[in-house]
């Protein structure tokens, strides 16, 4: 177990700083941001906060106005970046690449100073951000690892200001979406109990003290929600988010080696590819060799990211345990590593389980930490050791970097990316404006009145409907309501099965469609909400009507209108009627 005198231990390093440090920070935080603004790629699940972040600007309230699953701060966050760009991706790209660089900075800093290595840390931020995580996603790439930061703050200095600032992270965390909270705090209460472990009695305190200020931090909140819809029923409305904690899971994913295929091949030049690195490739076609193509496949490469995110976690926690047992580790840093190595397990458990191929990117800078700790140990154990055990250590651990980041850098198609991006290329200057023009458009102006499909119906209702009226449309549609700039009805920015579906949850998204201006519904032919939400659907049923669209291209969607309204006129290009 770890003893008294081990906060101190001579096989330790002093921790890294200085000038490379700072440099560090900087660079993985300038090209992250860069690099991400480039290639935004905005999703389809961006427009869940980007849909209620402009209904807030309209005047609507969350809770009560309109369901919120717990992501209120990370609304109300869109909406002051919509206040300041106007109705725009401009904003919302710039802010979220921000918070995508500032975690790749603190990826940097924790795994520097946890490992006390510059160059594992840059090794550990590299493959991280290579990762390229939604941006929709940027709070679980920013509030994570900067949990690992402010332990490391508090496991270091220990004292009543640290500890504010890990109740301060929790409830920030807790505002932007509930369960980022509950897992930071379960890691934290353990780094509390490891950094205090030789003082039960400061150990219970800390918690303690820890807690109450998270809740007081939160209790506004908390009274709010009370005096509207009420904890009870909000909690069993956000309970879908909490549902991983109970169980383990572990994905089998399949490693196919081809035993047939050469040990290399040369890869034929991209002759449509103007980027420096196609140049050199076309030039040298020894850049173009491919190591072992039998086994370097991009499902191998998901196989072994999964792989990695899921064991490493363990392997952090054995670590800590046997280094503690042995007395060879200080207090502060099995404190730090503790609590990362527990949070990476609660967030493969919980937010990777179900969605791997999508969310392995989203816990990525946590991982790089405990990978860049792991290695350290690893390397500084093999110190005192055969020269060959040396060489040999250093070997896995650099092949292991090397692996990774292939597997990583194919898994999220780095390299298309940074093409893409042309953040490599000359006039990095005219690209940057030239992106931000882009995005400054208005989204509605992407959808002329001939559009086919979906982009059409938007242009519909954006042209028939007044700008106090409310759109509702029966599928996962967020993007509609922002493209539009019509506020979602009924409360229901989506309709999903499981989400505020409950029988309370239709009467009261009934009274709201009762209450408000609802023109136009539109449904998608291939989802069937009536299902999950039959009282919603009974009510649409007997209000609203459908109406012909004289287009071929719409044949995916139904439009339905209001009986009780009277039209101001018909949209030619569809043939159907008006209302504003």
């Amino acid at each position: 177990m770890i003893e008294p005198s081990a906060t101190s231990v001579s096989v330790s390093r002093p921790p890294v700083g200085g000038p490379l440090f700072v440099a560090g920070i900087t660079v993985a935080i300038v090209v992250t941001w860069l690099g991400r603004f480039l290639i935004p790629g905005i999703t389809n699940d961006h427009y869940v906060h980007l849909s209620r972040g402009w209904q807030i600007l309209q005047g609507d309230v969350p809770t009560r106005d309109f369901f919120d699953p717990g992501l209120v701060l990370q609304y109300y966050t869109s909406a002051a970046v919509l206040l300041w760009s106007g109705h725009n991706l401009f904003g919302e790209t710039a802010l979220t690449a921000a918070f995508m660089a500032a975690g790749a900075g603190l990826t940097f800093a924790a795994a520097a100073r946890l490992s006390r290595s510059l160059w594992l840390a840059a090794c550990a931020t590299v493959i991280a951000t290579m990762s390229l995580p939604r941006l929709y996603n940027y709070p679980k790439s920013f509030f994570y690892v900067l949990a690992i930061v402010v332990a490391w703050r508090y496991a270091h200095q220990p004292g009543r200001g640290a500890l504010v600032w890990l109740a301060v992270l929790t409830s920030v965390a807790f505002l932007f979406r509930h369960d980022h909270a509950v897992y930071i705090a379960a890691s934290l209460v353990i780094m509390l109990a490891i950094r205090h472990w030789d003082q039960p009695r400061r150990a219970v305190t800390s918690v303690a003290q820890y807690t109450a200020l998270a809740l007081l931090l939160v209790s506004p909140f908390l009274v709010f929600i009370q005096t509207t819809t009420g904890l009870t029923r909000y909690i069993g409305g956000s309970s879908n988010q909490l549902g991983g904690l109970a169980t383990f899971r572990f994905n089998r994913l399949p490693v196919h080696v081809d035993l047939d295929a050469p040990l290399l091949t040369v890869a034929p030049p991209s002759d449509d590819d103007p980027s420096k690195l196609a140049r050199l490739q076309r030039r040298f076609p020894a850049l173009r060799v491919q190591l072992l193509p039998g086994f370097f496949t991009s499902g191998n490469a998901f196989a072994w990211f999964y792989y990695v995110t899921f064991l490493l976690p363990f392997v952090g926690l054995l670590l800590v345990a046997r280094a503690s047992w042995r007395g060879d580790v200080g207090r502060a840093e099995a404190a730090v590593a503790g609590m990362a190595s527990v949070l990476c397990v609660i967030l493969v458990q919980t937010l990777v389980r179900g969605s791997p191929d999508s969310r392995l990117p989203d816990v990525a800078n946590p991982i790089a930490v405990v990978a860049a700790w792991v290695s350290a140990r690893c390397l500084r154990a093999a110190i005192g050791t055969k020269p060959w055990v040396r060489r040999a250590t250093m070997t896995l651990v650099a092949a292991g970097i090397v692996i990774t980041a292939w597997s990583v850098g194919t898994f999220a198609e780095t390299m298309a990316n940074v093409r893409a991006s042309r953040i490599l290329s000359e006039g990095i200057g005219r690209r940057v404006i030239a992106t931000a023009e882009l995005l400054q458009a208005r989204p509605i102006d992407a959808w002329p009145r001939e559009a086919p499909g979906l982009g059409g119906l938007m242009r519909y209702v954006f042209e028939c409907t007044a700008d106090t009226d409310r759109l509702f449309v029966t599928w996962f549609g967020p993007d509609v309501y922002f493209t539009t700039e019509r506020r979602f009805a009924g409360g229901q920015a989506y309709l999903v099965a499981g989400w505020h579906a409950s029988p309370e949850d239709q009467r009261l998204t009934v009274s709201r469609l009762e209450q408000q201006r609802v023109p136009i519904v539109i449904e998608k032919t291939s989802v069937d909400y009536e299902a999950a939400f039959p009282l919603v659907a009974e009510y649409v049923r007997s209000r609203y009507g459908e109406v012909p669209v004289k287009s071929d291209s719409m044949r995916d969607y139904r439009v339905l209108v209001d009986k009780g309204l009277t039209p101001t006129g018909t949209y030619e290009p569809l043939g159907t009627p008006c209302y504003r």
